[in-house]
């Protein structure tokens, strides 16, 4: 709990434009099961700045542009989901937000979710191109319609 009280502090004095926001708490957790103190802080960094650019500050403009996306790919590949949420007047975006916000852990670090992230982090970062949605598509809905 000191590491992430301590990266979190970090962080939020390290970068003054985006300084703390809602979920890095739950990422930077995750990190901290698998590297370094040092290590965590500096892929928050990477996260918050190159990764996900938008997604972390005060404006949440990239995470509202994806839960877009991600209504409009729910329309499209699913329509009867969309439709039955429609029905009862759910917002989508109200129910993915925290998912997004937490990187789809949804506080649960369990198996599926640390391969993943061990996955996109090194493919992303290897690579510098990563269709993001191609994959969170085939795994949320894996985990979705098979759990």
């Amino acid at each position: 709990l000191d590491a992430l009280k301590d990266i979190l502090t970090t962080y939020s004095r390290y970068n003054l434009s985006i300084r703390y926001c809602q979920g890095m708490n739950i990422i930077t957790a995750l990190f901290l099961l698998e590297m370094r103190e040092e290590e965590a802080f500096w892929l928050l960094a990477t996260v918050c700045e190159v990764l996900l650019p938008g997604h972390y500050n005060h404006d949440f403009l990239g995470t509202i542009a994806d839960l877009a996306v991600f209504s409009h790919l729910v329309q499209h590949f699913l329509p009867r989901l969309h439709s039955h949420l429609c029905q009862r007047s759910i917002d989508l975006s109200v129910l993915a937000t925290p998912w997004f916000i937490s990187l789809f852990t949804g506080f649960n670090f369990d198996d599926e979710v640390i391969p993943f992230y061990s996955f996109y982090f090194q493919r992303r970062i290897e690579t510098k191109v990563f269709h993001f949605w191609r994959i969170f598509f085939v795994f949320f809905f894996s985990i979705f319609l098979f759990n």
